[in-house]
């Protein structure tokens, strides 16, 4: 696949907090991917560490789908939900 400028840029941020800020259709999905399987392979970061934080269901759902087709099964362990699920959980804890 091929990324642009921006899009290695954050594919390529050391593992540290990362806020990805961009329109419709420019790339976030594939580019957070493969962020996560960037992080995962390079770094030896485990999925079960990763927080993605989304505004639906779908795409909570579609970024798990995505990393399990590049990494396998562990694609699935990633924390992946949406903000109101991820808020709900800390306000219950």
């Amino acid at each position: 696949m091929k990324y642009n400028k921006e899009q290695r840029k954050a594919i390529n941020h050391p593992p540290a907090p990362l806020l990805i800020i961009a329109g419709a259709g420019t790339g976030k999905t594939t580019t957070i991917v493969a962020r996560m399987e960037n992080l995962i392979k390079k770094y030896s970061v485990k999925p079960e560490e990763i927080l993605a934080l989304t505004f639906t269901i779908k795409a909570a759902d579609h970024l798990k789908a995505e990393l399990e087709k590049r990494i396998g099964e562990d694609g699935q362990k990633i924390n992946a939900m949406t903000f109101h699920s991820f808020s709900n959980g800390v306000v219950e804890e």
